[in-house]
Parts: C-alpha cells; structure tokens; sequence
C-alpha cells in the first residue's frame, strides 16, 4: 500500500496532468476551427499524445518506486501490478 501523503500528491499530480492535457487539446482544437492547415496541426496533435503518454508513463514509474518506499525490505517486484 502506498503512503497516504504520497498517494494524495500521486492524485494532485494525476489532476494537473490532465488540466493540462485538456486545455491543450482544447487549445489545438481552436486553432482547427480557425482554420490552421493540416500541416502544422498534425505535429500539434502528437504533441498531445507524447504528453498523456509521458504522464501515464510517470506516474506508474511514481507509484512502483512509492510502493517499494513503503516495502523497502520486500524481496519480490511489484513492476507491473499497477
């Protein structure tokens, strides 16, 4: 089980990270209605995914090595429970 405190800034962070992500998206969606070509939307739009996978990434490497905090003498991984 991870630590509460860690667990509660684990979720700050979630919250953040998809604020972000949504205002982004919502941001690249004006500029699809104002008519931005294709072109320039397109690397836009990667930007956007690089960013939800770099976070979903994050925050399961942030919770393996929290659970290992909170088991530091545990002899088995938990890599990949999450």
């Amino acid at each position: 089980m991870i630590d509460p405190e860690i667990e509660q800034a684990l979720d700050k962070v979630l919250k953040s990270l998809q604020e972000l992500t949504g205002i982004y998206d919502r941001k690249v969606d004006e500029l699809r209605i104002k008519g931005l070509d294709q072109n320039k939307l397109t690397p836009l739009l990667s930007g956007s995914e690089a960013m939800k996978d770099s976070a979903g990434i994050f925050l399961t490497w942030a919770k393996h090595y929290s659970d290992k905090l909170a088991h530091p003498t545990a002899d088995k991984t938990t890599e990949g429970v999450y």
